[in-house]
């Protein structure tokens, strides 16, 4: 019987069942290991059958198909990025899936993947998202390619010089007055923590998730960011603290040595959800459909 970690699928504890990434998808198997092997199986069977009825197959030029490289990307990226990054490239790649399955070309050859075909998904998200996010979406399925052809797994990078939608700088600034009238309505203490700090250090949202009490300094009045903590995970990200922040970050670094200092009234750590439920019940106490 082999270790977990030799397996094809993987365990995922949060569940405690065995899932397998089919076709950029991630499918359930079971909490047993003899009958998750069973379906695993069966799935890469159906795989397979799809592999062959390709209309190339006949022809021998059908090679890797575009999904099973991505999904290969993605468990290489959840396996060495951070769990962040590995989701957000899930995410994105999860729109260009969504177009293939849309037009019939799930079984898409690597060989003939154009262009068009991202430009086709980006095209199907419509005005719903920015040209931001379609050059993020854009870019991961760019960046899953190129790490195949340099990985071996392809011959060539059929996306390289690909291009792509200009990002647009977002330019939206709270005032002080709208800062008030948000803190006013706020009524729960660990969202408020969360929105002090912010206002008062600048700190990136992303960023004030991961701060730790190990990375607070305030006997010089900061906080150091560890080099693979840091955006570009290059250099150590230095923060200088005002004494509202400080007076904001202090007692909470204490009462939370280990792990994120930020956590929300569960005493769970703040993330992407748990922040954006925060903010639609404060959009409903204000009255409004959208933070303006």
């Amino acid at each position: 019987r082999k270790k977990k970690s030799d397996l094809p699928f993987w365990w995922r504890k949060q569940t405690a069942c065995y899932y397998v990434q089919i076709n950029g998808k991630q499918e359930r198997l079971s909490p047993d290991l003899d009958e998750a092997w069973r379906l695993y199986h069966e799935l890469m069977a159906g795989k397979k059958e799809a592999a062959v009825n390709h209309p190339a197959a006949s022809a021998g030029k059908v090679g890797p198909l575009v999904v099973d490289v991505l999904a290969e990307f993605l468990q290489w990226a959840g396996e060495n990025k951070d769990a962040a990054t590995a989701a957000a490239y899930e995410r994105r790649m999860r729109h260009f899936i969504r177009s293939l399955k849309a037009r019939g070309d799930v079984c898409l050859a690597v060989a003939d993947i154009r262009p068009r075909h991202v430009t086709d998904a980006l095209t199907a998200m419509g005005q719903r998202y920015s040209d931001t996010t379609k050059n993020d979406v854009a870019a991961s399925v760019q960046r899953a390619m190129k790490w195949a052809f340099l990985d071996g797994r392809i011959e060539m990078n059929p996306l390289a010089g690909m291009p792509k939608p200009g990002r647009v700088d977002r330019e939206l600034a709270i005032t002080p007055e709208q800062y008030a009238e948000i803190m006013a309505a706020v009524n729960e203490p660990s969202f408020r923590n969360l929105l002090a700090f912010a206002w008062e250090s600048g700190v990136r949202p992303q960023e004030i998730v991961k701060i730790e009490s190990r990375f607070v300094d305030l006997d010089r009045h900061r906080i150091v960011f560890p080099a693979r903590e840091s955006k570009g995970k290059k250099v150590k990200r230095v923060v200088y603290l005002t004494e509202e922040a400080e007076a904001v970050l202090r007692p909470l670094a204490g009462k939370n040595p280990t792990g994120p200092v930020f956590r929300s009234a569960r005493g769970s750590a703040w993330n992407k959800n748990s922040i954006n439920n925060a903010f639609i019940r404060l959009r409903r106490r204000l009255g409004r459909t959208a933070m303006k």
